[in-house]
């Protein structure tokens, strides 16, 4: 008899831990899928959000249900928060002047919240020709002054959201920037890789490419000029990161519109995170070949300069 019981126990066992395994798997592939579209890590979720039953609310669940109240995806982008810091407030009895949703608790205190994030909207990466925009298909939404609130539902449910509908104003926004969880394509990679090994390998007196030999003394790419050398010899150049600009001082050598420029920049993966149009002249404007003028094209923000490995001048054709 005791043989059978074990038996019959062993039985339930091994199917409940089949049963998990085929929902965490289950789980896993949907996880998995969410995010490939964005190049992005999936969102998180919570499958529980009623901890703590009883008393105030930790620091950690309020960023835990914060990050699940915000993150997901719609037809147009996937929502994920990054570097989200919480800070919860003492507890404050149920206010009706404010617009809580109408399944809140009235009876269960709230509690007030505070703190800062990184929010992503990413849009769905794409590889048509001309408009790349895998690894830098995102728009970051920077809140260091953010608020909310965390409340109790009807049904034992805790809610917390901040920023956005729940106060403090975004104050910094970064464009064409990576997707959290982002990863180079491998395939991609690896024919790289194998290329420049081919190229090396028919090559065996060549000397071998320094990482630094296109930087200049503060580690930052010297700009590919060659386009505008044909109309302007470029006589010196120089970053200044605190003002936003990358200077240069040209000659014009052939007569030509000294505003129909851009300039890109790129990263270790050949991706354009940034381009900013238009040449600016600094002291006044030139008429004639043989001048001499200072320029200067905006820089992106230092982050993104962080990241660039190569930079492009190029010319505006209309």
């Amino acid at each position: 008899m005791k043989n059978q019981n074990n038996q019959r126990l062993q039985s339930v066992l091994l199917a409940a831990i089949a049963t998990i395994f085929l929902l965490g798997a289950s789980y896993s592939a949907f996880a998995q899928g969410i995010g490939a579209k964005y190049g992005s890590r999936d969102p998180i979720t919570c499958a529980d959000t009623k901890a703590p039953v009883k008393g105030a609310i930790t620091a950690a669940l309020a960023t835990q249900y914060a990050r699940c109240a915000a993150e997901g995806a719609d037809r147009d982008n996937i929502w994920l928060l990054e570097d989200l810091k919480i800070q919860v407030g003492a507890a404050t009895p149920y206010d009706p002047k404010y617009h809580y949703p109408a399944d809140i608790d009235v009876k269960a205190p709230v509690y007030s919240l505070r703190g800062s994030y990184k929010r992503y909207a990413c849009a769905p990466i794409s590889d048509d020709k001309g408009w790349e925009n895998r690894g830098a298909n995102c728009t970051v939404f920077y809140n260091t002054k953010a608020t909310g609130v965390c409340f109790k539902t009807n049904f034992g449910d805790w809610y917390c959201g901040i920023g956005g509908n729940f106060g403090g104003d975004d104050n910094l926004t970064e464009y064409k920037m990576r997707p959290p969880g982002f990863e180079p394509d491998a395939a991609a990679t690896a024919k790289d890789k194998s290329t420049a090994t081919a190229k090396n390998n028919n090559q065996p007196n060549a000397p071998k490419a320094t990482a630094n030999e296109n930087k200049n003394e503060n580690g930052y790419p010297k700009p590919d000029f060659s386009e505008m050398e044909k109309f302007y010899e470029i006589r010196k150049m120089e970053y200044n990161i605190a003002d936003g600009k990358l200077y240069f001082i040209a000659k014009m050598t052939n007569q030509n519109n000294a505003v129909e420029w851009s300039i890109s920049f790129y990263d270790a993966d050949d991706i354009k995170l940034d381009e900013k149009k238009y040449a600016q002249v600094v002291s006044g404007e030139y008429s004639k070949v043989g001048d001499l003028a200072k320029f200067y094209f905006y820089l992106p923000t230092e982050s993104i300069m962080k990241r660039v490995t190569k930079v492009v001048v190029t010319r505006n054709i209309y």
